[in-house]
């Protein structure tokens, strides 16, 4: 919570999406447990969205089981709205714009590990830069 708590409407924020995720277990309405892989990612930054609300915690969220045992509570959501959904950074770039070695996988990436993270007015220039080939929002 204290982490989306400072994601605000009007925030920008960039999408970044990841190759490959883990197996959820589903409950099904018989009973059964059923695998739904994760759709493969194109692994990098996929779009710019404006924050519409603060964030909530809907009140159907619960945990997600996965195949590998471990769970995960996606508790928080913030509407969005698209503000460019066509370019695309691929993992590298975005690892080496914002200084990481080229092999960042992104995993735990964030304050608490939470997949959120501040950026500084130039790097935020640099992505946006690389996203949009300009520097300028339409």
């Amino acid at each position: 919570r204290k982490v989306i708590s400072q994601v605000h409407a009007g925030d920008l924020v960039f999408i970044y999406e990841t190759v490959a995720g883990k197996t959820k277990l589903s409950k099904m309405a018989d009973g059964r447990e059923e695998q739904v892989p994760c759709r493969k990612g194109r692994g990098g930054i996929v779009a710019l969205v404006k924050v519409a609300k603060s964030a909530s915690e809907p009140e159907e969220s619960q945990r997600e089981n996965y195949s590998d045992g471990t769970t995960m509570w996606w508790r928080w959501y913030a509407p969005t709205e698209p503000v460019n959904t066509v370019g695309f950074v691929p993992r590298e770039e975005v690892a080496r714009l914002l200084g990481y070695k080229p092999q960042y996988s992104f995993k735990g990436f964030g304050e608490d590990k939470s997949g959120l993270g501040r950026l500084t007015e130039e790097k935020f220039k640099a992505l946006l830069s690389a996203y949009t080939g300009t520097v300028e929002l339409a």
